[in-house]
């Protein structure tokens, strides 16, 4: 019985952080107090237009997330292309699957937006599918997306990003100018004048 009761205690905390209620946000929004706490909770079975105005609200009332709550549907990790057709694109989605096999992760691919961003709709999408982590194949999201993916405890790769992503982003990418300038003064330094 005590453990039950303790049950309910921390349950009720759950709801109300900083004075703010999940009864509140659902009052506000207008959805019921179901809705918010499936939203909160990362279930898919919510359109994204009532995802988005919820996690507007919680976000704007200061609610603070418990991570450990958020819904899992699979263990699989999306990959985002602007497009497919490329030696380069099929070579890097050939060893994103070979290591993901290792780990018994399956790799879900996105063909979407451009090489500098994804279509918008795909934030609100990639929210409901819940995958473990993302990897992105084009250059920035925005901070409003930023913020979405990780209210939903979806970590991400930016891969190969053109120009300087921003300081909050984990990205990869090849630096071939600055590769240049390495091996350019490298050979300079054997003392190598005519340089090809």
């Amino acid at each position: 019985m005590a453990a039950s009761s303790s049950g309910r205690r921390s349950h009720a905390m759950d709801r109300r952080v900083q004075g703010v209620r999940l009864a509140d946000i659902a009052r506000r929004t207008g959805y019921s107090l179901a809705t918010v706490s499936k939203v909160l909770n990362g279930h898919p079975d919510v359109s994204a237009e009532t995802r988005k105005r919820i996690d507007t609200e919680l976000r704007a009332s200061g609610y603070s997330r418990h991570k450990r709550h958020l819904y899992r549907t699979s263990r699989c990790i999306e990959v985002v292309f602007e497009s497919l057709d490329t030696v380069w694109g099929m070579e890097l989605l050939r060893g994103m699957v070979t290591t993901a096999k290792l780990f018994d992760v399956s790799v879900v691919v996105t063909q979407s937006g451009s090489r500098e961003h994804v279509d918008p709709q795909w934030v609100d999408d990639v929210a409901q599918r819940r995958p473990i982590g993302a990897i992105l194949v084009f250059s920035e999201l925005t901070d409003s997306e930023h913020r979405c993916l990780s209210d939903h405890d979806i970590p991400y790769v930016i891969l190969d990003p053109s120009g300087e992503p921003s300081s909050d982003s984990i990205s990869v990418q090849a630096d071939n100018w600055r590769g240049g300038v390495i091996a350019t003064k490298h050979l300079l330094d054997l003392g190598h004048t005519r340089i090809g």
